[in-house]
């Protein structure tokens, strides 16, 4: 969730051992992108023992605007780049950018890096 100032307000923690370094303060963002284990997940649809994180409700205001990505978005762009992209640009715009940035990342010299992975974007302004 970015505040209408371009402010990120809330993000899930990522459901894996890089995730949670992050969240600790043991990883940065950008060590985490490149981190060798950054592939690994703790959780996911259709493990045995999957569990659901719930959170307390999170306040919006007007011009907040909610992102909604896949890991293919976080593990080539920090939480920064992609508040700065969302802040600044039109909602088409905006979302063209993302898609521009993380496969720029994705790819190099017209091949697949081992970023290589699924991208699924949603956004929208709560009004």
């Amino acid at each position: 969730v970015l505040s209408g100032q371009g402010q990120i307000k809330y993000r899930t923690v990522e459901q894996s051992p890089v995730g949670y370094a992050v969240e600790s303060e043991m990883l940065t963002e950008e060590e985490a992108i490149e981190h060798p284990d950054s592939h690994l997940l703790s959780y996911a649809l259709g493990f045995k023992d999957y569990k659901i994180q719930v959170s307390a409700p999170i306040e919006l205001a007007t011009r907040d605007r909610i992102l909604l990505a896949s890991d293919g978005l976080t593990s080539c762009l920090t939480s920064e780049q992609i508040a700065e992209i969302i802040y600044k640009e039109e909602i088409q715009q905006k979302l063209l950018l993302l898609r521009d940035k993380v496969i720029e990342n994705m790819v190099i010299d017209g091949s697949p890096t081992e970023k290589c992975d699924d991208l699924t974007i949603l956004t929208c302004t709560f009004d």
